[in-house]
């Protein structure tokens, strides 16, 4: 999706407006799945890694779950060994997503992506990680 600005000072312009760099977004995801759809979810550091497919400058993080149950969990993500957030990411007892925007917002190809459960409720299953960003 291109978006651009064709309002220029006061007026439209009317033939062929041509965006400046400026106005112009790319957005991009990278989504990955962490674990299975069915196993239940169990706190451990490293419970998936891999590896920025390309540059990425983030804007925010979401995270996902199949089933949730009567417990939060708490995710950290670290690049190249060192967290993104203040603080970690929380998705709420009986709610399926959570985001947060990290502190670290600039990825480059091939950083190394880890996801820690720090701490999970029983029953919690399908985590995915979203990474949005452009």
């Amino acid at each position: 999706m291109i978006i651009y600005n064709a309002y220029i000072s006061g007026s439209f312009e009317s033939e062929n407006p041509v965006p400046s760099a400026s106005y112009l977004v790319k957005p991009t995801a990278v989504a990955y799945a962490c674990s299975d759809e069915t196993t239940p979810l169990t706190a451990s550091d490293a419970v998936s890694t891999f590896y920025m497919p390309y540059d990425l400058n983030v804007e925010n993080v979401k995270a996902s779950l199949t089933a949730t149950g009567s417990n939060s969990a708490s995710i950290d993500i670290l690049k190249n060994g060192s967290t993104i957030f203040t603080s970690y990411m929380i998705i709420s007892a009986s709610v399926y997503t959570g985001s947060l925007v990290p502190f670290s917002q600039s990825f480059s190809e091939n950083d190394r992506i880890a996801v820690d459960l720090k701490e999970v409720g029983d029953g919690l299953t399908g985590l995915k990680i979203y990474i949005l960003g452009h």
